[in-house]
């Protein structure tokens, strides 16, 4: 959670300096315009930036390779299949690593939507990454893992030649793009972060700010190609329109619906472009409840100027399910049910007008033709609301992914993609 948090305190951090470094965050006054203006300067927000002689020096980074993969049996503690990632319907990356003496990680890239993989990169440790591709695959950034000893990988001709940066010591990283990205370092209380920015993937990295937030505070971004910024503070969001020289409550309060017993427990946001996202507002309506199991969504399509009402979003025993953000319109969430049997099964939902109404997805067949529950299905990924992939696990061999699928209608019906030649069953030995 805190890695989340610090995030989006990056995130914040960035909209603030992108169009603003002449601002001094200290003495800000609000303008004086609208009757929900903040009467005086935020009182938690606190920004220290730095305007000139702050390029600083990063860790040195893991060299990039392209070595013959290493087989990965499915099912054994020495082989992790992880995420997919698709730039569009027909280009994507997929990784995996082995353990052991000299573990390793490999990068798999696609141009066929999954048919075939060829292996374009790999590194010494078993990282989980972060792939970040451009829309067409051209341009891919890849970073290795987090913090302490985490690389930079960086492609501008779809995985043939690499180029290798590094992070500032102890720092996670976030990026937007291939090229424009920000990381920061928490301080030991882990309510300070020194935020750094870089514009060429990685090569060079600028130290911008010292931001510090109350422990009740988060922060999160609209990443326009303006001076637009939010943060939120006990259910409030406000927002910033001149790089973060005033800040005005643009959310207040809390939907009718949630009684005044619940506890507001944090806000995300999802951007689709530089007008539409939505914004969502989790509680939990117990003092006792371990996590939030009421949440609500608003929608904007002029770049947060102004909001919808706020959407219930599915919510189950377990809490608030997950919700996959696809366009403005089309949601898909995953929900936990009990079944005639007494046992926990998992749903999938989905919605085509923001939330007004949600239909039940039939459960996918397997490749031998029984019909499955979506218990198997650990990731989905959409880049339309028609064309998505999922991986999926099997819940009774070691964790990681098993198998890989896709749709074209929006999740009705899903095919087997076949994983990497060097990824092989546990007994059969075999692609």
């Amino acid at each position: 959670m805190f890695f989340v948090a610090a995030l989006l305190v990056v995130a914040i951090v960035a909209v603030l300096v992108l169009t603003a470094r002449e601002l001094h965050m200290k003495s800000s006054s609000p303008a004086s315009h609208g009757p929900s203006q903040l009467a005086e300067p935020v009182p938690f927000l606190h920004v220290d930036t730095c305007l000139t002689h702050c390029e600083v020096a990063a860790q040195q980074p893991a060299k990039p390779r392209s070595d013959s993969p290493r087989q990965c049996v499915i099912g054994s503690a020495q082989c992790q299949v992880q995420a997919q990632d698709f730039a569009n319907q027909t280009v994507g990356w997929i990784t995996y690593y082995t353990t052991g003496p000299d573990p390793e990680t490999y990068l798999f890239r696609t141009e066929d939507a999954g048919q075939h993989w060829r292996s374009v990169l790999s590194w010494d440790g078993p990282n989980a990454p972060t792939v970040v591709s451009g829309a067409d695959g051209t341009e891919v950034l890849v970073v290795s893992g987090c913090c302490s000893g985490a690389s930079i990988f960086h492609s501008t001709d779809g995985g043939v030649h690499w180029a290798s940066y590094g992070l500032p010591a102890g720092a996670s990283a976030a990026f937007l793009n291939p090229h424009e990205g920000w990381a920061n370092i928490p301080d030991a209380q882990m309510h300070a972060y020194v935020v750094f920015h870089t514009t060429d993937s990685g090569a060079h990295w600028t130290r911008i700010a010292r931001f510090e937030l109350s422990p009740n505070g988060s922060g999160a971004l609209f990443p326009l190609p303006s001076s637009v910024g939010y943060f939120t503070q006990a259910g409030t969001l406000y927002l910033s329109r001149d790089g973060g020289a005033t800040w005005k409550a643009e959310l207040a309060g809390r939907p009718e619906q949630i009684p005044a017993s619940a506890t507001f427990m944090r806000m995300d946001s999802r951007v689709f472009n530089t007008r539409d996202g939505v914004l969502t507002s989790y509680y939990c309506s117990a003092s006792s409840c371990g996590g939030p199991d009421l949440a609500y969504a608003y929608s904007t399509s002029d770049g947060g100027a102004h909001w919808s009402e706020p959407v219930r979003l599915p919510t189950d025993a377990t809490g608030v399910s997950r919700i996959i953000f696809i366009d403005p319109n089309h949601w898909i969430a995953t929900i936990s049910e009990l079944a005639p049997t007494g046992y926990s099964v998992r749903r999938v939902i989905r919605t085509d007008d923001a939330g007004q109404r949600w239909t039940v997805l039939v459960a996918p067949r397997d490749p031998n033709g029984y019909l499955t529950d979506w218990d198997q299905f650990s990731r989905m990924q959409f880049i339309d609301p028609m064309h998505g992939w999922a991986a999926t696990t099997d819940t009774n061999s070691e964790p990681g992914i098993s198998s890989l699928r896709t749709t074209s209608d929006g999740g009705v019906t899903w095919s087997v993609v076949p994983l990497p030649a060097p990824v092989v069953e546990a007994n059969t030995s075999k692609p």
